[in-house]
């Protein structure tokens, strides 16, 4: 209680000085925060150099770098930036990924590949709300024809944010309206009501993919589906 009431009592200028000692304080926290991080890329670099299998990624990491010390134009540099996400994405450092692919993003908010790149980073943190908010992005900014962060969200709700796992089905939907015709997406679909025994859309949707693809396996699937449809019909008799 005596806390709150000092709080209350406090003058313009103590309020002042505390604002800006908060704020002071949060820099010196970001910029110990970015220290640390650098040094700590650095030292994963010292002890990749000498990873055979790994030295490959340090290199084109070191080339990105060099890049982006020499102040490139806006495009070179946001090159730079995702393919260091990359590459410290194949080195399993998911952290280190999405930070450079953040920073990729805030030069070009609009890039569908960078924020599905990101999602795909924080699945492998477990982090599914922040994958889900990267992959929604991607969704967002996609062009006709960039199904990636559709196909990415659908296998977070299926396979890891299973508390959302129903909203699988919606996604799939929503993405055909804008992506109509992808093959990818239209599969997906099929699959999907085969799986929980919608026979009848399962159908639909196998019908269309047969028609993007007329392959064996696709009509082995529309003829085990039109039996089983047959066997519910006579069973309603």
């Amino acid at each position: 209680m005596e806390k709150i009431k000092f709080i209350k009592n406090m003058s313009k200028k103590q309020w002042l000085i505390f604002c800006i000692a908060l704020i002071l304080l949060i820099f010196a926290w970001r910029g110990v925060s970015y220290g640390l991080g650098v040094w700590r890329e650095s030292i994963l670099i010292d002890r990749y150099e000498f990873d055979i299998q790994k030295k490959q990624f340090i290199d084109q990491i070191k080339v990105n770098k060099e890049d982006l010390s020499k102040n490139p134009d806006k495009y070179k540099k946001i090159a730079a930036t995702m393919d260091m996400g990359l590459q410290w994405y194949n080195l399993r450092e998911w952290d280190l990924a999405a930070k450079w692919w953040r920073r990729g993003l805030n030069i070009e908010p609009n890039n569908e590949i960078g924020w599905t790149n990101l999602g795909n980073a924080y699945v492998e943190m477990k982090d599914y709300s922040e994958a889900e908010d990267a992959y929604e992005n991607a969704m967002k900014y996609a062009r006709p024809g960039e199904a990636g962060g559709c196909l990415a969200l659908a296998d977070l709700y299926k396979y890891s944010y299973t508390t959302k796992k129903n909203k699988e089905i919606d996604v799939l939907l929503k993405c055909l309206k804008k992506h109509k015709g992808d093959r990818d997406l239209t599969a997906r679909a099929a699959g999907y009501y085969r799986d929980i025994g919608d026979v009848h859309n399962a159908i639909i949707y196998f019908d269309k993919l047969w028609s993007m693809e007329p392959t064996m396996e696709v009509g082995e699937e529309l003829r085990d589906l039109r039996l089983k449809l047959d066997e519910l019909e006579k069973s309603k008799k």
